[in-house]
């Protein structure tokens, strides 16, 4: 599911084949995570003037996030019937 992009001392830079998700792995245990809409990371890098959209989220402690995405999910299923989000 992810490639590496660039390995250094401190980070590790990957992507989703496709080029629609990237992320940079720190040190430290925080990761840049990064969504692109209409067009892929190679496009938009290769076309910064175009009106590309994406999400940034940094993300320090994933554990409480993935916690956090998991119980929004059991919300919504509950809500709006266990085919929510599939």
């Amino acid at each position: 599911m992810w490639e590496i992009i660039n390995k250094k001392e401190h980070w590790l830079e990957i992507q989703e084949p496709g080029g629609w998700y990237s992320a940079s792995l720190k040190w430290d245990g925080c990761i840049d995570f990064n969504r692109y809409y209409n067009d892929p990371k190679y496009y938009q890098e290769a076309h910064p003037s175009d009106n590309n959209l994406s999400d940034y989220l940094h993300i320090c402690d994933i554990d409480d996030m993935i916690k956090r995405l998991e119980k929004l999910r059991d919300i919504g299923k509950k809500h709006f019937g266990k085919d929510w989000g599939d």
